[in-house]
C-alpha cells in the first residue's frame, strides 16, 4: 500500500502534550558518496517501549504480521498502528526523507516494524520501487559481549567509499553504523544492506520505510 504525504504535521499529541515532529536534531553524515544521513532522536526514549509493547501487541494479529524465513515476523502498515508515539516517528522518518532528497511530499511504498529474536538475521538484499529507505531502532535487545556483530545493521556496496578503503568499487569493510535506541538512518535504496545473526534472547526492534 502507498501513501502520500499531503503536508508536513508539526507535532504529535501524546499525554496531552504537543511533541515536535521537527526539533532541529542533529543530522549526521553515515557516508559523503552515496549521501547517507543518520540521526538520534534523545528524547524517544520516553516513547520507545510503548512502541515496542503495540509491536508485539500486533504481532498476534495476522492482519499485520508477515513472517520472513530466517528473520521473524515483520509487522507492517505503521501508519495504522493506532498509537501516536507510532505516528510520531512514522512523521519524523518522513520528514527525515523529504530533507534528506529534497522532496516536499514522499510517498511511502511500504512500512514495516521488525522483530528479531535469538538467531534470526537478515539476508543481504536491496530494494525495489524506491527512492530512499529509513531504518530506526526501537530496541537494540541483548548486548553480547563475545559477539560484537550480534545483530547489527550493514551496508556493504561497492559503490560505498567507506566500505572500498583500499581500492574504488572492492567490498573490504562493512559500514556498521552505530545504532542505539533513538537512532534513525536514510539511505540509497539500491544500496546493499543486511543484518547479522542476532545472538541476545530479548526481543530485538527495528522500524524500516521505503520511500520514493
Amino acid at each position: 500500500m502507498s501513501f502520500q504525504r499531503k503536508k508536513m504535521q508539526e507535532s504529535v499529541t501524546i499525554d496531552g502534550a504537543d511533541i515536535s515532529v521537527w526539533t532541529e536534531p542533529q543530522v549526521m553524515h553515515l557516508s559523503r558518496s552515496p549521501a547517507m544521513f543518520m540521526i538520534n532522536w534523545n528524547d524517544m526514549h520516553d516513547f520507545n517501549h510503548r512502541i515496542a509493547k503495540r509491536m508485539l501487541e500486533l504481532e498476534q494479529d495476522e492482519k499485520f504480521t508477515h513472517l520472513m524465513p530466517n528473520a521473524g515476523p515483520k509487522i507492517k502498515n505503521i501508519h495504522k498502528w493506532g498509537i501516536p508515539e507510532a505516528e510520531l516517528i512514522h512523521e519524523r522518518a518522513m520528514e527525515f526523507f523529504s530533507q534528506a532528497t529534497a522532496n516536499p511530499r514522499p510517498t511511502v511504498d511500504v512500512a514495516w516494524g521488525n522483530i528479531n529474536r535469538h538467531r534470526q538475521y537478515l539476508n543481504p538484499h536491496s530494494h525495489t520501487n524506491c527512492v530512499g529507505s529509513v531504518v530506526y531502532c526501537v530496541d537494540t535487545g541483548d548486548a553480547d559481549p563475545e559477539n560484537e556483530l550480534s545483530g547489527r545493521f550493514v551496508i556493504v556496496d561497492p559503490r560505498v567509499e567507506e566500505c572500498c578503503p583500499i581500492e574504488p568499487g572492492r567490498v573490504t569493510l562493512e559500514l556498521t553504523p552505530d545504532m542505539k535506541p533513538g537512532t534513525m538512518l536514510v539511505f540509497p535504496s539500491d544500496i546493499v544492506h543486511f543484518v547479522h545473526p542476532y545472538t541476545g534472547h530479548k526481543p530485538r526492534m527495528t522500524i524500516a520505510w521505503n520511500m520514493k
